[in-house]
């Protein structure tokens, strides 16, 4: 399957890497990593998205290891794709819980998880079971490691609403709406200026 990864390099032609992908896994079909580079093709390389492939071949490279940190990852992102049939809310959230609490996880995939998983948690599906406390916690992981302005957005709504532990409070809601703004996001921000 090295040809498939020399034309994932090159970027060009999606339909030589499917090829070859498809290849390897018919001969060797323990091959974890062929399944989960081509599920990462179907999901976020094609165009369409093919979710049910990509579903398919996460699902298959699960059964060869439960506990490997990619698959787990692409399955809690399938999970979390709206539209999807495969969306779970629930699962997406005890997967990126579980991922996020290895401490020796990579300070960028942390801070990738906790993003999605801050969204997850104040999601409008979970209704009147949004966590917004751990939402914020989430978005401030982000920040730790990069500006980001949906994470700085979302802190903001959380102030401005008085959600969770916090109480309304305008002027911190404003100041990460600036930031917000600052980085790309001008949602609200005029507002309240």
């Amino acid at each position: 399957y090295e040809y498939g990864d020399y034309y994932l390099d090159l970027d060009q032609d999606l339909g030589e890497v499917i090829k070859w992908y498809t290849l390897a896994i018919q001969k060797q079909t323990n091959n974890i990593r062929a399944y989960k580079n081509l599920a990462n093709i179907y999901l976020n390389k094609s165009t369409p998205p093919n979710v049910a492939k990509a579903y398919e071949l996460i699902n298959h490279a699960y059964t060869l290891d439960s506990n490997d940190k990619e698959v787990l990852a692409m399955l809690a992102n399938i999970y979390s794709i709206n539209d999807s049939e495969y969306k779970d809310i629930q699962k997406a959230i005890t997967i990126y819980e579980a991922l996020l609490a290895d401490s020796d996880l990579d300070k960028e995939l942390r801070s990738e998880y906790s993003y999605v998983l801050g969204l997850l948690y104040i999601s409008n599906e979970l209704g009147d079971k949004k966590e917004y406390d751990r939402a914020f916690d989430c978005f401030t992981e982000v920040l730790k490691t990069k500006k980001h302005a949906i994470a700085y957005f979302n802190i903001a709504e959380i102030y401005r609403l008085g959600l969770g532990r916090f109480g309304i409070d305008l002027q911190k809601a404003k100041d990460n709406y600036r930031l917000a703004k600052d980085n790309s996001y001008n949602q609200y921000y005029e507002e309240l200026t």
